[in-house]
């Protein structure tokens, strides 16, 4: 658990208020330090010289630096992903929209002729005409 007291804040007027002892942003280490390949990293400890527990709270610092941007190349990952597939989605549908127009036209233009077909038909019985067979189909 993390360390904490129990301090009186002016606008709490006299209700106890608890705060952390150890707040790890009061230790802001340099971006450069935080980044620094593993081996130059601990040659880096070493030079310092620093104490057991300043090493512990920059090698915590450096962990949750380093996971913080782990999040951020998964979130523009996913974000790309998400992007890439609502692009293909639009792409398809558009596809999709398109053949129905399409469909939409032949089954149109099959009703046209199928009509067409009907009143030549009807002309030809009320004339009595003969239909020769190569359009009997």
């Amino acid at each position: 658990g993390s360390l904490s007291t129990i301090a009186k804040s002016p606008a709490a007027k006299g209700k106890a208020d608890l705060r952390p002892l150890y707040n790890p942003n009061d230790f802001n280490w340099p971006e450069q330090t935080l980044t620094l390949p593993l081996k130059e990293f601990n040659a880096y400890i070493r030079n310092k010289k620093l104490s057991s527990e300043d090493t512990k709270r920059l090698k915590k610092e450096r962990r949750r630096f380093q996971g913080r941007g782990y999040a951020r190349k998964a979130r523009a990952r996913k974000d790309k992903s998400k992007s890439s597939a609502a692009s293909s989605y639009n792409a398809l549908k558009a596809r999709m929209d398109d053949a129905l127009t399409r469909l939409r036209s032949v089954k149109n233009e099959n009703r046209r002729l199928r009509a067409r077909e009907e009143r030549i038909l009807r002309l030809v019985q009320h004339h009595q005409l003969e239909i020769p067979d190569l359009l009997n189909g």
